[in-house]
């Protein structure tokens, strides 16, 4: 396959038509069909079904679709990279985080560059740690904010601060009035948390075997952004690290700390191979500065972020029987 067939052929798989491929491509519907028949007979391989005058594509054309889009990753850069080098002022620091620090932390890290770098530009990719070292592999992305442990030769990893693991739960929740949350208190409610095979999952195990308990989940997810989520709505209360609900991106949640305490690290991830610009450099200074503010904020207040914000009962009124 050449790349104008590869072209044609993502038109159609992203689209869904021949006519949506054709006005995407800005090329006639009859073009798309021809490109799309030559394709089958050139590989030899039943690429779409016609049902009712409509072309669907089968297992084969999907598999063949997901290698594509991979690839079309790489063309895509190599035309990002060519437009950079022709407009180096116009250059830009490509971010990958998880959602988690996507929701919270990033979005202050990313305003305070703005603030201090007048001009800069900023593209950001939300995925989980696995794709994001990928992407930093392959220079998809500049730098990736991970709050896994990262362990790659072709990488430079730099812990810039921990996030502990807190008890997160809505504002009415009995468990509010506890200064501290154990994995025996989480057991009589419903629980929202991460599937046995993630990074988090291992984690909290571990927390609850260390207590003498298996983790019994009524809710499983795949970020803690989605748990929060969950837990505002009702569902059941939760662990996800300190940073998630740093800035209170999710309103109508309180937290606690948890004992025994846990914490994740907090990392800054770039290319170990190619040069790093001024952009990336700057970002690494400003993420290191928004972490030690919040992890600040957290131990000096007087009502640190993980604790919830309820105000005291109003004073009672006296009686005249009283004055």
């Amino acid at each position: 396959m050449n790349l104008r067939q590869i072209e044609i052929l993502r038109a159609f798989m992203m689209t869904g038509t021949v006519s949506g491929a054709a006005d995407l491509l800005r090329i006639s519907q009859p073009g798309v069909s021809k490109a799309l028949k030559h394709i089958e007979s050139q590989l030899d391989i039943q690429l779409f079904r016609r049902v009712r005058g409509r072309l669907l594509p089968t297992v084969e054309a999907e598999q063949l679709f997901a290698t594509i889009a991979e690839a079309w990753m790489h063309i895509e850069r190599v035309d990002s990279v060519a437009q950079n080098l022709s407009a180096p002022a116009k250059a830009i620091l490509r971010v990958g985080t998880t959602p988690s620090l996507g929701a919270s932390l990033l979005p202050s890290i990313i305003s305070a560059l703005l603030r201090r770098h007048k001009g800069t530009r900023v593209s950001v990719e939300l995925s989980a740690s696995s794709v994001l070292i990928e992407s930093l592999f392959v220079r998809n992305i500049d730098v990736a904010l991970t709050l896994f442990p990262v362990s790659h030769p072709g990488l430079l990893v730099e812990k810039v601060a921990e996030s502990p693991l807190v008890c997160i739960m809505p504002t009415d929740h009995a468990l509010t009035h506890r200064a501290v949350i154990t994995p025996a208190d989480i057991r009589p409610f419903p629980f929202v948390s991460f599937p046995q095979n993630t990074p988090e999952g291992q984690l909290i195990d571990s927390l609850f075997l260390r207590s003498g308990f298996e983790r019994e989940v009524a809710i499983e997810v795949r970020s803690s952004a989605s748990a929060c989520w969950f837990v505002k709505a009702g569902a059941g209360i939760a662990i996800v690290d300190f940073f998630t609900i740093f800035g209170e991106p999710f309103p109508g949640i309180v937290a606690r700390p948890l004992q025994p305490s846990l914490s994740l690290d907090i990392n800054i991830c770039t290319h170990a191979l190619g040069p790093t610009s001024n952009s990336t450099i700057a970002f690494s200074k400003e993420a290191k500065r928004q972490c030690r503010l919040a992890q600040r904020r957290s131990t000096s207040d007087a009502e640190p972020p993980m604790h919830s914000q309820v105000s005291p009962p109003p004073p009672r009124r006296r009686s005249r029987d009283a004055l």
